[in-house]
């Protein structure tokens, strides 16, 4: 029934933000022609992802081009396809923002297989900070999403509810932060 509407509280981080901070971080490091490998488009992560890549692009006058943006699934073998399909085509960006770590570690694996260097030239940020990204041999520049802080201030809101179900809370919205390793800068 569309009348009883729920009101439901959230712990997220600012995606948007997040993708504007890992395409800055492209630009600023001398990338012209990067890269969006995203989710499905209709995923609001992946669209508030898209849109601070867009709004990195526009600020520093850049085009958004079509061609540079691509939002299929959240799998490590879409990031790699699209890589290995651009690259056979000799379409070779020089910057790739990944909108999560798993399709990062695909477009890592096209990227080497095919002979280019990481990240002399061809520079990657992912999204998530997952557990993998810190090992030496992966080393991923990523923006963090603090989960367990999410999970923390998740749970008090729950058990706020709980005590007082009349309880109005503000939603919480987090700060994104970059962790800079080896893919995006030498």
């Amino acid at each position: 029934n569309k009348n009883n509407t729920i009101e439901e509280n959230y712990v997220v981080i600012d995606d948007e933000k997040g993708g504007y901070i890992a395409t800055s971080h492209l630009i600023e490091n001398g990338c012209r022609n990067i890269l969006f490998v995203g989710g499905q488009e209709n995923v609001l992560s992946n669209k508030d992802r898209l849109r601070g890549y867009k709004r990195a692009l526009l600020e520093n006058n850049m085009e958004v081009k079509e061609k540079n943006i691509y939002s299929k699934n959240f799998k490590r073998e879409s990031g790699y396809f699209i890589l290995k399909k651009l690259i056979s085509a000799n379409e070779i960006p020089d910057g790739v923002f990944a909108g999560n770590d798993i399709l990062a570690l695909g477009v890592m694996q096209a990227i080497r297989e095919s002979g280019f260097r990481i990240p002399e030239d061809i520079k990657i940020v992912g999204f998530d900070d997952i557990i993998c990204t810190q090992y030496p041999e992966i080393a991923l520049t990523t923006i963090v999403q603090p989960k367990y802080e999410m999970g923390v201030l998740a749970a008090k809101m729950l058990l706020s509810k709980i005590k007082n179900p009349k309880l109005r809370l503000d939603n919480i919205i987090l700060e994104p932060k970059i962790v800079i390793r080896k893919t995006s800068i030498r």
